[in-house]
């Protein structure tokens, strides 16, 4: 499927300099992600009522900005077609913050959706938010974690059974040795 010009969000070539244009950085957002890379957080996908996801610091909102107006309306103008963004969150008390991805959140809440799609750094404490599972990838770490540990325990299971001294306890008896072949 092609898509119009129109369509298409600005190339990075025509973004341009003299406002700024990075979010502020979140110190626990960055420990957060650093924390999931090294396997000591999981996080997790869920749908967060919109009215519970708040930006890390709210003066910030390049939504406002003449450089970044074009991809904020294609961001909106996406989310309206049904193309959601996954925001990056982390919760603090009842809340789940935002800490950089500033554009999707500013137009979720132009377009106003009940239920906001979020991944979440950590495990959430909140009865209010839909869905709750693993993120995809900690999703198939675990499942690739419980299929090694199946196998170790096959195998275990295989090797302790194939000691001749446990094969003649158990009245079996010893195993022949393969033939060698030519």
């Amino acid at each position: 499927m092609t898509q119009d010009a129109d369509e298409s969000p600005p190339r990075i070539e025509e973004v341009h300099e003299g406002e700024q244009l990075a979010p502020p950085r979140d110190p626990d957002l960055v420990v957060l992600v650093r924390s999931v890379l090294d396997g000591v957080v999981t996080r997790y996908w869920a749908m967060v009522p919109r009215t519970l996801v708040r930006p890390f610091v709210t003066d910030y909102n390049p939504s406002a900005s003449a450089t970044w107006a074009p991809v904020y309306r294609h961001v909106v103008e996406q989310m309206r077609r049904g193309v959601y963004q996954n925001l990056l969150t982390y919760q603090v008390d009842d809340m789940f913050v935002v800490g950089e991805d500033y554009l999707a959140y500013y137009a979720y809440q132009e377009v106003a959706p009940e239920w906001v799609p979020c991944y979440i750094l950590g495990e959430p404490k909140s009865y209010a938010i839909r869905g709750v599972r693993l993120g995809p990838e900690e999703l198939a770490q675990r499942e690739a974690l419980e299929r090694h540990r199946d196998w170790e325990q096959l195998r275990w299971l295989y090797e302790f059974h194939q000691r001749s001294d446990i094969r003649e306890l158990n009245g079996f008896p010893p195993l022949e040795p393969p033939a060698a072949r030519d």
